[in-house]
């Protein structure tokens, strides 16, 4: 086979590997643009997002307490201490997780002559990193937990 001794250059060459490149950027960039990442996504309505994951619930208390407790935004009650001695407390519980985020309203009541103190709550779901609120006062505390984990 006779071939042009041009064909044989390194400009041939190199300009053969960019045409190959060339025709494989077309399918490439179908598959990769957001177009079709957007239609193998499920619609936000769809799908409720909130998991029940297993936690462990860490309170500490600066100061003795009448009583202690741990709710959800809707009342559902997680955990409880009645009387609360200052000290660390831990429980495992059950939270849910909406979109790695989840709210817990801390109520704290200590004895009216009691000085200004502070409860920490630290949560530490599974397969999450631990993260620590705190709520600071005297007399009756109340103070919703805002928890947000990234996705």
């Amino acid at each position: 086979m006779i071939r042009p001794a041009w064909i044989s250059t390194p400009l041939a060459g190199t300009a053969a590997v960019f045409a190959v490149l060339a025709l494989l950027a077309i399918p490439l960039h179908r598959l990769t643009s957001g177009s079709a990442a957007a239609a193998l996504t499920t619609p936000a309505g769809d799908a409720d997002d909130s998991t029940a994951t297993p936690a462990v619930l860490y309170l500490r208390l600066l100061a003795d307490a009448d009583k202690v407790s741990i709710t959800t935004p809707d009342g559902t009650p997680v955990w409880q201490l009645d009387p609360a001695p200052a000290g660390e407390h831990d429980i495992d519980a059950t939270l849910t997780l909406a979109h790695h985020q989840t709210e817990l309203t801390l109520t704290a009541s200590f004895p009216q002559s009691a000085n200004e103190t502070a409860v920490f709550l630290t949560v530490e779901p599974d397969h999450l990193a631990s993260q620590t609120q705190h709520a600071i006062g005297s007399g009756q505390i109340t103070e919703t937990l805002h928890f947000s984990w990234p996705e």
